[in-house]
C-alpha cells in the first residue's frame, strides 16, 4: 500500500531524513493472520496500552480486531510495562526486577 504523507512524517523520526522513510508498506489482513502458524505481537510503549487493552480483555469481536488474535491457538503478545498497563489482569512471567518485557500467552476461549 502507498504510505499517506501523515504516516510518513511520523515514521521519520526512525530515519536520517523523509527521503529514506519507505513510501509504501506490506499490509496483512486478520484471515491471513489468523491462519498463520505462530504469531508474534510485539507492542512498546504508552500509546500501546488502549489496543493491548482492547485486545485482550474482552471477547473476540469485530469491533476490535486484534481481538481476533484471541482465536489463534498459537499467538505470544510481548509487551512493555506501559503497553500492558491497560490490561485487566497484568501477569509477569518473571519476578526478577530487570525483566524489561513480559510475555502473555493467549489461548482460545
Amino acid at each position: 500500500i502507498k504510505l499517506s504523507d501523515k504516516t510518513r512524517m511520523s515514521k521519520r523520526k526512525f530515519f536520517k531524513s523523509l527521503r529514506e522513510v519507505p513510501n509504501e508498506a506490506v499490509t496483512l489482513g486478520i484471515a491471513n493472520i489468523l491462519d498463520a502458524r505462530k504469531v508474534l505481537l510485539i507492542a512498546f510503549g504508552k500509546a500501546k496500552a488502549q489496543a493491548v487493552g482492547d485486545a485482550l480483555n474482552k471477547r473476540a469481536s469485530e469491533r476490535v480486531p486484534a481481538s481476533a488474535l484471541q482465536l489463534n491457538r498459537s499467538v505470544r503478545f510481548v509487551v512493555d510495562k506501559s503497553a500492558a498497563s491497560k490490561l485487566d489482569v497484568f501477569n509477569e512471567t518473571k519476578q526478577d526486577t530487570k525483566l524489561k518485557y513480559s510475555c502473555f500467552d493467549v489461548k482460545a476461549r
